[in-house]
């Protein structure tokens, strides 16, 4: 069951007379803005986690892609498809871990007049 059908359990009313669910749409909408905020903030406490270990990062894993969930280094590689690979492998979502390449280079961006 995907977190949404759950949802709808829990939101749903009753059933009509033909015997199909009926829910609470408000209810559902609030649940799900709810499950995205919180996927925002684990996001942000990934993001802060990098930087304020950026250093130690660098030094243990130099010009090396590095993807950080919940707060944890879970998969380093050497180029970024290794890196995509890792993370399907130990099941990671890689929309949601925080992707990074560890450099000490600048990047210089020309953008478009």
């Amino acid at each position: 069951m995907s977190t949404v059908d759950a949802h709808y359990t829990a939101v749903s009313t009753g059933r009509d007379r033909d015997g199909l669910l009926y829910f609470d749409w408000k209810l559902l909408e609030l649940i799900m803005v709810d499950e995205q905020y919180a996927e925002l903030q684990r996001f942000h406490r990934d993001t802060e986690y990098l930087e304020s270990h950026w250093d130690e990062l660098l030094e243990t894993y130099p010009e090396q892609w590095v993807a950080i969930f919940n707060r944890e280094v879970v998969a380093v590689a050497p180029d970024f498809d290794q890196l995509l690979a890792d993370l399907k492998r130990k099941d990671v979502p890689i929309g949601k871990a925080r992707i990074e390449h560890l450099t000490s280079e600048e990047d210089l961006l020309i953008l478009p007049s």
